[in-house]
């Protein structure tokens, strides 16, 4: 699921709570709108994000409002479109079948683009990302490999592409007495827990995560790898919407355009 980003803004004003998780929205403030808001919105003038806010920096709660990068994104789409818009809080394991259901419009939440997810939906992509992982400080791990993870116990978000690679790549290759003891947990911020407690040796996550979780804790943990397995990031989109694809990418081609993308990067 992630060039290293930082903290965001604020995307909300306003928060509600829905069957599921915790949703908050906003007004668009972009006025210029070039882009046709698609008919098949679930809310009619509200684009709904659908994201797992327990990932920062690409997604998060501050201050019980959601932000981060994706969020950010997502804002920008929706005001190129002059929509309002709303973001909902999903597991990451169950956030597919709920776009599917239509509980929201699009997802934003760092998810890397594979073979098995564009079975179920529609990319725009709009990151590249790799992955890192973190040991608390004053380890001597070092992991340039993945096949280094033999013997480790390892904590990794349930439904991520990282537990993938443990599960199909790394551990058929181990010996059977070194084999990786995976962790999985339901939201990436109890992976890190567990690593400050000891439970686990290492934490396998996205590259910009593993940066953020560092820089907010630099004398308690550190990143032992460099990046690994580049991939792109997409927003998810029901296949059979082709009207939500369009916009969505010719918004995203406008954000790209007009320097926005660039100035939320570098935020």
């Amino acid at each position: 699921m992630k060039a290293v980003l930082m903290a965001s803004a604020l995307l909300a004003t306003a928060l509600l709570t829905a069957c599921g998780g915790v949703a908050s929205n906003a007004p668009a403030t972009n006025k210029n709108c070039t882009v046709t808001a698609p008919s098949t919105l679930v809310t009619p003038s509200t684009l709904t994000i659908g994201s797992d806010v327990s990932y920062p920096p690409q997604e998060f709660m501050k201050e019980n409002v959601p932000v981060g990068f994706d969020l950010d994104v997502g804002g920008a789409l929706a005001g190129k479109m002059c929509l309002s818009h709303t973001v909902v809080n999903q597991s990451f394991t169950s956030i597919i079948p709920a776009l599917n259901a239509r509980k929201f419009d699009v997802i934003l939440a760092a998810m890397t683009i594979n073979d098995e997810r564009k079975q179920t939906v529609s990319f725009v992509p709009y990151f590249n990302a790799g992955e890192a992982l973190v040991a608390k400080k004053g380890s001597k791990l070092r992991i340039t490999d993945l096949s280094q993870l033999c013997g480790k116990t390892v904590a990794v978000e349930d439904g991520t592409v990282e537990k993938d690679e443990v599960n199909d790549s790394v551990n058929p290759k181990c010996p059977p007495d070194k084999q990786v003891t995976l962790k999985t947990f339901p939201v990436d911020t109890e992976d890190l827990e567990q690593l400050r407690r000891g439970t686990v040796d290492l934490h396998f996550t996205d590259s910009p995560v593993a940066a953020y979780e560092v820089k907010q804790e630099p004398d308690a943990l550190m990143v032992v790898s460099p990046v690994l397995e580049t991939a792109p990031e997409g927003i998810a989109v029901r296949k059979d919407d082709a009207e939500m694809l369009a916009a969505i990418q010719k918004s995203f081609k406008a954000i790209e355009d007009d320097g926005t993308y660039d100035k939320l990067l570098k935020k």
